[in-house]
């Protein structure tokens, strides 16, 4: 963390934590190094960049609110610092050694779908779908007629399309991550655990990275084509469309549906076009499968509250 975000960090407001206004107030006093204050005033809020795992990364708050306005107390002095401690644990970018070894252990988890996708291909490209939403017209479907690959995947999320929503907007290579196997997808840093203002203002014509190149292109990340919020989302490449479909349920959750449909070109592009089969052909059910299971958890584990960024 490089010393302005460590200053920032002070002034965030501690909400998943379940902290007050006082106990926010000293840690940021402490962290800046200037006398405490805890009465009145405005506070400063950023965005929490937790991206730690689910849920054990997000501690119970261990201040209780008869304590929370006795700045000074050794008892809350002490608990400040184990809730610092905590918050840095949680802002975390970096694996640690265990998330390594987990990440490792997704990895060879899935490897058996990897390398036997192609043995049930008929099955795996209807992954989680009912008929209905297979055969469904969904955005995008009319842009490559003749796709060889067409997958059509689904999972139910205890959660509002409101809650499932910001979790797909902030997707991306070195942004919230994919939700998967981060080692593959996302070079070993965690996904992100929480909503992430900085990556929640989408727009057409947006980037999606899909790998850390420094200018995004065609050929290493989506682009946003269109969307509406809380009801579908398309992003496309050149020879392909990766569309989300949520769908409100009747006991108030969510029917998250996801569509690819990708063109191996091996008339202009045969080299592209046996990179897009490997990749496709064996990668994808393993990888989508562990990314909407990714989704169903961090919406239904995680209430998502957006920090408003200080102007």
């Amino acid at each position: 963390m490089t010393i302005t975000a460590g200053v920032l960090a002070g002034s965030v407001a501690l909400d998943s934590f379940g902290g007050d206004s006082a106990v926010e107030s000293l840690v940021a006093c402490h962290r800046l190094a200037v006398p405490c204050r805890t009465t009145g005033g405005s506070r400063a809020k950023g965005p929490d960049r937790s991206t730690s795992p689910v849920p054990r990364a997000c501690p119970e708050p261990r201040v209780q609110r008869p304590y929370a306005a006795r700045c000074g107390t050794e008892r809350l002095e002490s608990t400040v610092v184990d809730r610092i401690e905590e918050f840095d644990m949680a802002r975390r970018v970096k694996a640690t050694r265990g998330e390594r070894v987990c990440q490792v252990r997704n990895v060879f988890q899935d490897l058996p779908a990897l390398l036997t996708a192609p043995l049930y291909r008929r099955w795996h490209l209807r992954w989680g779908a009912t008929p209905s939403e297979v055969s469904a017209k969904l955005p995008g479907d009319a842009l490559f007629p003749r796709a060889q690959y067409r997958s059509t995947r689904a999972i139910s999320v205890n959660a509002p399309p409101d809650a499932v929503w910001p979790w797909l907007v902030q997707v991306g290579c070195q942004r919230a991550g994919f939700y998967s196997n981060d080692l593959l997808d996302n070079l070993g840093r965690p996904s992100a655990t929480v909503i992430l203002p900085e990556f929640q203002d989408i727009q057409v014509g947006q980037w999606v990275p899909m790998s850390p190149a420094a200018q995004p292109s065609d050929r290493t990340a989506l682009k946003v084509d269109s969307f509406e919020v809380n009801r579908w989302l398309l992003w496309v490449k050149p020879d392909s469309t990766w569309v989300w479909q949520l769908t409100p349920t009747d006991d108030g959750g969510t029917r998250l549906v996801t569509r690819i449909h990708a063109v191996y070109d091996w008339r202009h592009q045969p080299l592209m076009a046996l990179l897009g089969l490997v990749l496709m052909e064996f990668g994808d059910f393993a990888m989508l499968r562990r990314m909407l299971r990714g989704v169903k958890q961090r919406a239904e584990s995680l209430t998502p509250r957006v920090q408003p960024v200080s102007s």
